[in-house]
């Protein structure tokens, strides 16, 4: 073999391997639970859903802390993939409704103010019910 060959070989399979490295998305960085909610923040509860099931984020929330959410409230929103206060906090009315429906609720979120709970949760601050749960 010429060292013509042997060179040009060697050339393409470094080409190779770095183009399939980059190709793979190996390399990058992965964002932080954090950015990755925030950069849910306006989709459906859909999109949610999906990222959530493919990786939930390691802290979870005590939901507990919104009026009318106990411990078996608690754990099913934890199957439907809600841990976070700032998930509930950017729910809109549609996000409230599918909620309600799958917690067979019938208007309680509105009623009980989750998603303004939320928000002064989310944001590190505390509501009455929060105070009182201690």
């Amino acid at each position: 073999m010429s060292m013509t060959l042997i060179l040009g070989t060697i050339v393409m399979l470094t080409l190779g391997i770095v183009f399939g490295y980059i190709a793979s998305g190996s390399g990058q960085k992965e964002a932080s639970p954090e950015k990755r909610a925030a950069s849910t923040k306006g989709a459906g509860t859909a999109k949610r859903k999906t990222a959530a099931k493919r990786k939930t984020p390691a802290k979870k929330d005590d939901l507990k802390k919104i009026s009318g959410v106990g411990p078996t409230i608690e754990k099913k929103l934890h199957k439907m993939g809600v841990t976070r206060y700032r998930q509930i906090a950017n729910w809109k009315a549609a996000d409230i409704s599918r909620a309600d429906d799958a917690l067979n609720f019938k208007g309680r979120i509105k009623r009980e103010n989750w998603v303004k709970q939320a928000k002064t949760l989310a944001s590190g601050g505390e509501t009455e019910f929060s105070k009182r749960a201690k």
